[in-house]
């Protein structure tokens, strides 16, 4: 058999790994077979001819072993990110220049050569506290406290006078030995003794100080817990913000229901109409004025697109339509918005949506209905009532809620009786009718401006017993940092264990008014592999690792 060669420009074999894109191959030489290939073998160019010049002979020194080198010169250790591997490399470093053999060095490793490497370290590291010891004895008490540092017969730098009886073990029983804490041994040793139970920063310093006395190890210690992943996936906790500026919905006067709020709760049990032993569910659908506080309550047969419509009109029947409605992204109120939108728009209503999963923004609603629950429980507990009675019960507790107090208490008798939303919606704070007496001459002028009367009245007493109140911050007092592109965050989601919740990036962060992120937007990969993008609100996000750490 004859064994020809062709140039490397004609070898069509090695076009893949000369770096062409997928559709350069398309179509290419490497699928059909060289060009040349076609035509007389004669033309081919192939050759026999071997043109290999004499190469040079060199001598390369392969490892030469000095044990002065290696005590002079360590291992570069800010490329260990764990304290045992540590040793162990050093160890076997040791071992290859001691018994001249790589196999030697790494099979016949003995707990006395893990022994011999920290101790090596520990000389490196205390190399210079040695020498500023020897050269100002006053500085180094300054720059490594007053502990009874003395010089032990090896050469380490130990304290033992004033912590002898804390001590449970050390290299000498008595005495522990000293270390800095900007050294990265130091660090990884710390590491270490947290990684095995991931427990606080007192037991933590309370094991390291057992072995090593780190100078200014609390410091030390809380950053490796605040940068240790586990730890924060396990015990951090969501993030928060300050608490944003109330929106000029809510405080500027105006007439009844023009910002509604509304959501549903529930569902309740219901008795059927005919066959009373079967039992059906309902929903609580309340309505909200942002501004006199009053609640609409009404009853919704189901969840759907169709009973939500059915509700809203009853409420805009007797309420009138809202200038601006508030509601959570549910799918119903969705659909309900889409189908209503000519009508809504013909009246003037605008939509607006709160962020998924962040009940907290649509809160002044969500309080009003922990009112509604506490007071059906009150007067029903467990009883399971038709769907007339339910609702009968519904505008009375509505009612009941509308005459409740909104904003300061009086306290003195001069201050007169409280406000109310009932003052505004029926002149009165209880559904009692006044017993008069009447002026049967009054005309409808007088009439008129006695209502006029009751209405001043009502936004004078808002003004000082009510806008006072929304000045408070009643949670969420304290500024945080603010979530930036790029941190890596933890999901919480409802009914997964804390362990299980997915782990995102943050992609967008989307700031208020007022400069503080109040929403993000967060990449996460699902075990498929498929990205999605997930709107949430901060409250719900327990920031992981920030960007700049990582």
């Amino acid at each position: 058999m004859d064994w020809w060669w062709v140039a490397g420009q004609h070898n069509v074999a090695d076009i893949v790994s000369r770096g062409v894109t997928a559709m350069e191959l398309k179509g290419s030489q490497w699928f059909g077979g060289p060009s040349f290939m076609k035509g007389p073998i004669t033309e081919w160019p192939i050759s026999q001819a071997c043109r290999t010049p004499d190469l040079p002979e060199r001598n390369v020194v392969i490892m030469a072993a000095d044990m002065r080198v290696m005590n002079e010169t360590p291992i570069n250790v800010t490329r260990f990110s764990n304290f045992d591997k540590l040793l162990r490399v050093t160890a076997i470093i040791r071992g290859i220049f001691k018994r001249k053999s790589f196999r030697a060095a790494y099979n016949n490793l003995l707990p006395k050569d893990l022994d011999d490497a920290e101790s090596f370290w520990i000389r490196v590291v205390q190399r210079p506290m040695v020498e500023l010891r020897e050269k100002d004895s006053t500085k180094f008490y300054k720059v490594y406290g007053t502990l009874g540092p003395k010089l032990r017969d090896d050469g380490m730098i130990v304290v033992g006078d004033r912590v002898k009886n804390h001590v449970h073990f050390s290299h000498d029983n008595d005495m522990v030995i000293l270390l800095p804490n900007d050294r990265q041994f130091s660090r990884l040793y710390a590491e270490k003794i947290h990684r095995e139970g991931h427990n606080g920063v007192s037991t933590t310093m309370a094991k390291i100080r057992s072995k090593f006395w780190i100078v200014r190890l609390k410091s030390l210690v809380s950053s490796i817990r605040y940068r240790c992943v586990q730890c924060r996936r396990f015990e951090g906790k969501t993030e928060e913000q300050c608490m944003g500026p109330l929106p000029m919905q809510r405080l500027q006067p105006s007439p009844p229901w023009t910002y509604v709020g509304c959501d549903l709760f529930g569902p309740f049990r219901i008795k059927g109409e005919v066959q009373k032993r079967t039992q059906g569910k309902v929903y609580g659908v309340i309505f909200n004025c942002l501004v006199t506080r009053a609640i609409h309550l009404d009853l919704a047969v189901d969840c759907s697109e169709g009973a939500m419509q059915k509700v809203f009109r009853r409420f805009t029947s007797i309420r009138g339509y809202p200038m601006e409605l508030f509601t959570d992204h549910g799918s119903q109120l969705a659909a309900m918005e889409e189908t209503l939108r000519k009508s809504a728009l013909e009246h003037r209503t605008k939509w607006t949506y709160s962020t998924p999963d962040a009940p907290w923004q649509n809160g002044v609603t969500e309080s009003l209905i922990k009112g509604v629950k506490k007071s059906l429980f009150h007067a029903i507990g467990e009883q399971v009532l038709l769907y007339e009675e339910l609702q009968t019960l519904f505008f009375e507790v509505s009612d009941l809620l509308n005459s409740r107090p909104i904003g300061q208490h009086p306290t003195k008798p001069e201050e007169g009786k409280y406000l109310c939303p009932n003052d505004l919606l029926i002149g009165r704070s209880s559904k009692i009718a006044p017993g008069g007496p009447w002026n049967d001459r009054g005309g409808h002028a007088r009439r008129l401006k006695f209502m006029q009367y009751l209405v001043e009245q009502f936004w004078n007493k808002w003004t000082q017993s009510y806008f006072t109140s929304l000045i408070v911050k009643r949670k969420w007092h304290t500024e945080h940092r603010n979530l930036k592109v790029g941190d890596i965050v933890i999901i919480q989601e409802e009914g997964i264990k804390r362990g299980k919740w997915k782990t995102g990036i943050v992609e967008e962060a989307i700031a208020g008014a007022d400069g503080k992120v109040r929403n993000v937007v967060v990449r996460t990969t699902t075990a498929t592999g498929i990205i999605t993008k997930l709107k949430r609100a901060i409250q719900r996000l327990v920031l992981l690792l920030p960007a700049e750490d990582k």
